[in-house]
């Protein structure tokens, strides 16, 4: 039968990894997220000596799985994060390499 719980454990222990992407699952009466794991920005004001954003390094997230992990679930926390060290191009070729290898694609080409 489809979709019957097993005996035993509800959920398969390798799910706590992924706990995390239990609010964002788009399906209905998805429990929202718990505000007291986020810490999402605000403009406090701050000048560029105390910058209030989370960085992350470009070349480190593009090159390695678990960074690319830390990044999204440093985006769902924040709200936003700033990529340094992205490479200078005339076109949209980095933004597009970065959204199709890292964030799996965009809804609409922005370039």
């Amino acid at each position: 039968v489809v979709g019957k719980v097993l005996d035993g454990q509800r959920h398969h222990l390798r799910n706590k990894d992924f706990e995390w992407l239990r609010a964002y699952s788009g399906f209905a009466n998805a429990p929202a997220p718990d505000l007291s794991l986020k810490k999402l920005w605000t403009n406090q004001g701050v000048d560029d000596v105390k910058d209030q954003f989370q960085h992350r390094d470009f070349a480190t997230i593009v090159s390695s799985d678990s960074a690319n992990l830390e990044l999204m679930q440093a985006v769902m926390e924040h709200g936003v994060v700033i990529l340094d060290n992205v490479p200078v191009a005339d076109d949209s070729s980095v933004l597009m390499d970065f959204v199709n290898k890292c964030l799996g694609g965009m809804q609409k080409d922005p370039a």
